[in-house]
């Protein structure tokens, strides 16, 4: 089934405070949630937080009163620790963020003031800003806005308010089949829910992990002790997946009979995860909030403010805008059409300034339109017309024909490389290509891309090429398909604790062999040379190190003469790099130098400098 790269819902653990799943079809990788969000920090170190109240200049006049929450949350992983934790049973482990389909924002006003908030708790949709930094906006009316000033004067957001991150991965496998009457099922979940359970994810599951018995299903045997858990999971993943969060009563009636579940086969799942706001600290760098005074407009002329939030730097698009329709009518007898294109530059916001009767409402219809590559040269999409009647025009990137594949890469991964791939997808059965390089950006901030290709029904390929700034190295990752892609320094293999099995062989007569071992790279002092004695009774040892780059995951090693005591004596030369994901063979002679031996998946081979692109010229 096409899972690659979806987490493994049945391998979750929390190291820390922050949930980790092991990658359902490519072993060794594993994915990482976000442990908290904190706010975005603009150019003088403030947070990107605000609350906007309007009002007109008058009081009872247009506009009323009202306010806007606006911010831009950023993702807050515990990539180090959770790495180290990981690899103490996994040495060639990979680790990168997990990609969630859809982030929401969630408001839970609390008891002393829900009549303020009435109509307003509840989940709203996150919207894509930028790169991989989901921005939100909301309005709120003034007394509602006036409770939450004061909850954030003294930093009390967290109480009130958090963010669901939905992912897509593959729910728990049982080793079972469950059959059932769906009305039967419908009338026992009916009963469960009205004896005072809420209706959620958590109720549902709940109903699942009552004793089998009492169930409306028939299983073929009794699912006991730790087994439980999955099998209540698995029911309740498919469950929602089927029939929604809260089925009602009539969607039950228009599908009736038996229903059969192997729970045993893999199966794509939906979860919503919560993760918390870090402390909003108030009054850091100035005021979060402000005050906007609008006059009354009494004449025909409109302006229509239009804000895109799409990512500030992309490629693969010659343009971007919007046109704006107004059919015609007694007060205008001909057509209204107006385009603008949208550009980083101007933070792919416009202003479109019509000109109306005094009376005429404003109603008017507007489509997006996009110029990218295509199989033949440039190609001009469009979408589908929509009304709107407001002055204010918010797009998403979703609002337009084509798709951002959005890459991420970490300010320490652009120290030590430079960032270049390619993308590659298919236009009319031709494939298109669009070469791309990851810019170095100001201290402080990540390298951000987004490549917009037309709308696609599988990911396009993405390739990355890593060439250090230090030496010619250069890393590739293997062409995969993703919409989202985070690298970071545990993206490569090399990275990180490494710990490799070091083996003697000694034959008859042979008592002693010392080794000196240096990770890639390092300066052969004595602080950075590992000695390591090995005999008859004790052959068998383990060292472990730590790799700061990917580039230099590699260690070198050299036979110890027994007859030389200190390190700056004469000594046998260091071997070439070798791979730390190999274990290390040697065979000890009685009075003759040791020979060494790599072992590469089970055959012997000589030990050689690396003439391939790839450092080892092999994968863990």
């Amino acid at each position: 089934m096409p899972g690659q790269g979806f987490p493994d819902f049945q391998t979750g653990w929390e190291i820390g405070g922050s949930r980790t799943f092991a990658s359902w079809e490519k072993p060794g990788e594993y994915l990482l949630l976000p442990d908290r969000l904190t706010f975005v920090k603009r150019e003088l170190e403030s947070q990107d937080f605000s609350l906007t109240f309007v009002r007109g200049c008058r009081p009872g006049g247009l506009p009323q009163p009202y306010a806007v929450l606006d911010f831009m949350p950023d993702l807050h992983y515990k990539l180090e620790e959770t790495l180290f934790r990981i690899k103490a049973f996994d040495p060639g482990a990979i680790l990168r963020p997990a990609i969630f389909s859809r982030s929401f924002f969630h408001l839970k006003p609390l008891e002393a003031h829900s009549a303020q908030f009435k109509g307003l708790g509840g989940t709203y949709p996150l919207s894509w800003e930028g790169d991989v930094k989901p921005g939100f906006s909301l309005k709120l009316p003034q007394d509602a806005a006036c409770v939450m000033k004061h909850l954030l004067e003294k930093g009390y957001m967290e109480a009130w308010a958090c963010a669901e991150l939905e992912v897509e991965g593959i729910s728990p496998r049982f080793p079972c089949k469950v059959r059932f009457d769906l009305s039967e099922l419908f009338t026992g979940m009916t009963e469960f829910f009205e004896a005072g359970e809420e209706i959620s994810r958590e109720g549902i599951l709940k109903f699942f992990s009552q004793a089998p018995a009492s169930l409306p299903l028939e299983i073929p045997g009794e699912p006991e002790g730790r087994g439980r858990k999955p099998f209540a999971e698995a029911l309740a993943d498919r469950f929602i997946s089927r029939f929604g969060m809260a089925p009602s009563a009539e969607a039950f009636s228009r599908i009736k009979g038996y229903f059969e579940w192997d729970l045993s086969l893999p199966f794509r799942a939906f979860r919503r995860f919560q993760v918390p706001f870090d402390r909003f600290l108030p009054g850091e760098n100035g005021p979060f909030y402000r005050e906007l005074t609008f006059p009354e407009l009494r004449t025909g002329a409109r302006q229509i403010f239009i804000s895109a939030s799409l990512p500030r730097r992309r490629t693969g698009t010659c343009t971007l805008g919007v046109t704006l329709k107004i059919p015609s009518s007694p007060d205008h007898p001909q057509l209204i059409s107006k385009s603008v294109e949208l550009s980083p530059e101007e933070k792919d916001s416009a202003v479109v300034r019509l000109s109306l009767s005094p009376t005429e409402k404003l109603r008017y219809g507007y489509s997006t339109f996009a110029v990218v590559r295509g199989s033949c040269g440039p190609k001009l999409l469009r979408s589908p017309e929509k009304i709107h009647d407001c002055e204010q025009l918010n797009l998403q990137a979703d609002d337009f024909p084509v798709e951002f594949v959005r890459i991420k890469v970490s300010r320490r991964l652009l120290e030590l490389a430079s960032l270049s791939g390619v993308c590659r997808w298919f236009d009319n059965g031709s494939e298109v290509s669009q070469a791309f390089e990851i810019e170095d950006v100001p201290a402080g901030e990540s390298g951000e891309l987004a490549v917009a290709v037309p709308g696609q029904e599988k990911a396009p390929f993405i390739e990355i090429r890593a060439r250090s700034r230090t030496c010619e190295k250069v890393l590739h990752l293997s062409p995969q398909r993703t919409r989202d892609l985070c690298l970071d320094l545990p993206s490569f293999p090399g990275y990180g604790v490494h710990r490799l099995e070091i083996r003697c062989d000694f034959e008859a007569g042979a008592e002693l062999c010392v080794l000196e071992l240096l990770p890639e790279g390092k300066n052969p002092g004595k602080e950075n040379i590992t000695i390591m004695h090995f005999t008859p009774s004790r052959p068998v040892r383990e060292w472990t190190w730590n790799a700061e780059s990917p580039f230099f995951g590699g260690y070198i090693y050299r036979i110890r003469s027994l007859k030389i005591r200190g390190l700056n004596e004469s000594q046998e030369p260091w071997s070439n790099p070798l791979s730390p994901f190999v274990p290390l063979s040697i065979r000890v002679k009685s009075n003759q130098k040791p020979v060494a031996r790599v072992f590469r998946q089970g055959q012997e081979t000589k030990n050689r400098s690396p003439k391939t692109l790839n450092p080892y010229g092999m994968s863990p």
